[in-house]
């Protein structure tokens, strides 16, 4: 290849990847195209960091250091998939005749660009042909003896074109329903699951369901019987799986990342313009006809693959139990603090699959790599009216078939829950790394006198590669009591609000100082010593308001006691939404967290986030962020007397107010949910070693 030079032009379309951008721009500058066309699509409203993505992105694709003419079609919003990559390919071929077309995620071995260059020469003027693709799915197998074979299919991973042909393009589909009531698809395909899968296919595009140009082309390759030409060996790898791709989402596809070869010159031409049945038989039972069966002999394949090869691959595959019960990725809203931690998790770690039970919303859907597994079922054993209930949740052992499908390296899995313990059991089979997120200790979750759960936690502590824990009392406990030696205990504070994210509106909260209360209204979280206390506050002529956010099983009676107390300036605000609940935080002075029990208890450092005092019970985990004396107090909540005395003294001296709420602010500007992933990273980094 010394003397050979690259005469055609290439168009290279791009979105937020800038990392998969320019790894593909570095092979485009090796070819050196004399012509370069740049097709960008514009940031999506709802994700905020495709704006620099965008910007970094379209940086790499114009440092062309070559001779060379680029030209730049940008789209200032976002157009999606199937109009941009179709309006930029219509642009391209208003000023070129031919083109070689590569995406941002889509790597060529050096000989592509040669070999689309010949074909393109060679088959100008045959219209069966409709496109020359360098991508193989033949996985080894060789079709017929020379360097290319001809197929009905279309890959767009890295392929090249003619004008004549992209012409043929029908963004609209408006041929679909003939095509579709002519049953052609039927005669053309042997299984009726592909038949039943390209029916499907085109049908959901055609109706907008699928935001994808490829199909629409597809289809009008199936109308005319045009022909693709693939290459014998594999020309590019598609290095842009990842759970946020548009549609490369799989990092267990057996297309991800696949290796690419050169092809040898000069090419050895077929002897006829023939469709090479084999191999697009072989793609039809591969790709199109993956019933209930086929999958699940696939599945149980890779499993077996995976357990004889003892290989993780390259990428590090992050697996995360949550917490069995929490059904946090079933609802909007369900994730509530932990959403911004998660999400600032899964940008250090692409490669991380989270599990839960119930089904993921599809809000959840499109910003987390999330999967279903079963259900649950909580079994009560005990109900402490002022501690947590005691109990166990009942959840599918099939989580321990996903793992061993996924194939992780680290499996990070919340406390000691069933889906721990399956983790732990089955770890010596996949052979990854067990972290263990203990949130915190408090009586009722110790279980310190059962000799059953302490037994089994001890057996999860000794096989398990690290605990992380958001508290000291966490530490002590996971130390002393479990024996787990302090070299695999990490106190990494992870449960916390990211205060920056919430609007800035405020809410009408009656007279200052305005007290606030957040949180369930349940018996464990002593909303009732703190009626008492403010009835305590009101007698010693404190002035004030309180309000009280929250719902459940206690409203009524809680409300029915205020009136018996004939307390003033009390407020039951009910239930508010996490998204709209920093009006409330903005507006009030103190912040009062009187909670029996409390593993951990993000709603005081939510206050804390929002520049506010705090007066916390000692019950709750959190209460080792509050510095006493500095910006907060803490108390025992069944002391009202003592709780009242602590309101007055910010009722009495309002300087405190400022002075406490500065000092919160610049507490949590330590904790972040930045600082807890790196946090995570050192923990990752230790046991992996």
């Amino acid at each position: 290849m010394p003397d050979w030079k690259l005469k055609t032009p290439v168009a290279f379309i791009i979105f937020n990847r800038p990392d998969t951008t320019k790894r593909v721009f570095d092979a485009i500058r090796k070819a050196k195209p004399p012509k370069l066309f740049i097709i960008a699509d514009g940031p999506r409203k709802d994700y905020p960091e495709d704006k620099e993505k965008c910007k970094a992105a379209r940086k790499i694709a114009e440092k062309v250091d070559w001779d060379c003419k680029v030209m730049k079609n940008y789209s200032s919003k976002n157009l999606g998939c199937a109009k941009r990559v179709s309006s930029g390919m219509d642009w391209v071929f208003s000023k070129v005749e031919e083109a070689i077309i590569l995406e941002d995620d889509c790597l060529p071995d050096k000989t592509f660009f040669r070999f689309c260059e010949e074909l393109l020469e060679k088959y100008k003027g045959n219209e069966k042909i409709m496109l020359i693709s360098g991508q193989n799915s033949q996985f080894g197998r060789k079709r017929g003896e020379f360097s290319y074979y001809f197929s009905r299919c279309f890959h767009c991973w890295g392929w090249a074109t003619w004008k004549r042909a992209w012409k043929t393009f029908d963004f609209s589909m408006k041929k679909w329903p003939k095509f579709r009531d002519s049953k052609k698809l039927s005669r053309m395909f042997k299984r009726r699951n592909a038949v039943n899968w390209w029916n499907k296919i085109f049908e959901r595009t055609y109706k907008g369901y699928d935001d994808s140009w490829a199909y629409r082309w597809t289809l009008e390759l199936f109308i005319r019987k045009g022909l693709s030409i693939f290459p014998n060996t594999n020309l590019i790898s598609n290095i842009g799986f990842c759970w946020n791709a548009n549609h490369t989402k799989n990092i267990e596809d057996p297309h991800a990342n696949m290796p690419f070869n050169a092809i040898s010159f000069p090419l050895k031409h077929p002897t006829a313009v023939k469709r090479n049945v084999k191999a697009d038989d072989f793609e039809e039972k591969r790709m199109f006809s993956t019933g209930f069966i086929e999958r699940n002999k696939r599945r149980a394949g890779r499993i077996l693959r995976n357990l004889i090869s003892g290989k993780k691959g390259k990428e590090l595959r992050i697996a995360w139990l949550i917490q069995p019960g929490s059904r946090m990725f079933s609802r909007i809203g369900g994730l509530v603090y932990w959403e911004h931690f998660l999400r600032e998790f899964q940008k250090s770690f692409l490669h991380t699959r989270f599990y839960s039970v119930g089904k993921v919303h599809p809000y959840y859907k499109k910003r987390f790599n999330a999967s279903s597994v079963g259900s649950c079922y909580r079994l009560i054993l005990k109900n402490k009216k002022e501690g947590y209930k005691q109990g166990m949740s009942i959840v599918s052992p099939a989580i321990v078939a996903k793992l061993l499908s996924f194939n992780p390296k680290v499996v990070f899995s919340a406390s000691f829950s069933l889906w721990t313990l399956f983790a732990t059991l089955s770890k010596p089979i996949g052979k990854w790394k067990l972290i263990v997120l203990f949130e915190g200790s408090s009586p009722s979750v110790d279980y310190r006198n059962s000799a059953l759960r302490t037994s089994i936690r001890k057996f999860i502590a000794k096989r398990a590669n690290a605990f992380i824990t958001n508290s000291k009392k966490g530490v002590d406990y996971l130390e002393k009591h479990l024996g787990i030696p302090k070299k695999k205990i990490f106190r990494v504070v992870h449960e916390i609000p990211e205060a920056k994210n919430f609007a800035a509106k405020k809410a009408n909260m009656g007279k200052s100082p305005r007290f606030l209360f957040v949180g369930h209204l349940i018996q464990r979280k002593g909303v009732n010593y703190l009626l008492d206390a403010w009835s305590e506050f009101q007698k010693a002529s404190g002035n004030g308001s309180l309000c009280i956010i929250g719902d459940g099983i206690e409203k009524k009676r809680l409300m029915q006691k205020a009136r018996k107390l004939k307390l003033r300036d009390v407020y039951f605000a009910g239930r508010v939404d996490y998204n709209s609940i920093s009006q409330f935080y903005n507006s009030s002075d103190v912040f009062v967290f009187p909670s029996l029990e409390e593993t951990w208890g993000v709603a005081p450092l939510e206050a804390m986030a929002f520049g506010k005092p705090v007066i916390c019970s000692i019950h709750a985990g959190a209460a080792e962020l509050v510095e006493i004396g500095k910006n907060g107090f803490l108390f025992e909540p069944r002391k009202t007397k003592k709780l009242a005395e602590l309101m007055l003294k910010f009722a009495d001296s309002p300087e405190l107010i400022i002075k406490f709420g500065k000092k919160s602010g610049n507490i949590m500007k330590n904790y972040t949910p930045a600082n807890a992933v790196a946090g995570f990273s050192r923990v990752i980094k230790g046991v992996l070693k």
